[in-house]
């Protein structure tokens, strides 16, 4: 299964630049719940990702909780 499709990625990443493009954050996360609700996985392990390059793509999520409390209709969560 390939869960991050070559095309997804961004080609020429300048090193140090922050762009609305890196923030590809949240749609990786996003599959990876879908992954989950979908038991294609057991678990889904979070990693650091750069929260301001996700807010440049128009994603403005504190972080994975309120991420995964939205797509799972969840409203009591806590980290």
């Amino acid at each position: 299964m390939e869960l991050v499709p070559a095309s997804e990625l961004p080609e020429n990443q300048p090193f140090g630049k922050l762009v609305a493009r890196v923030g590809a954050a949240y749609s990786y996360v996003k599959r990876a719940i879908g992954f989950a609700l979908k038991g294609k996985v057991a678990a889904k392990v979070t990693v650091p990702f750069n929260k301001e390059a996700m807010h440049l793509a128009g994603r403005e999520y504190p972080g994975h909780t309120e991420i995964l409390a939205e797509i799972t209709s969840t409203q009591d969560y806590a980290m």
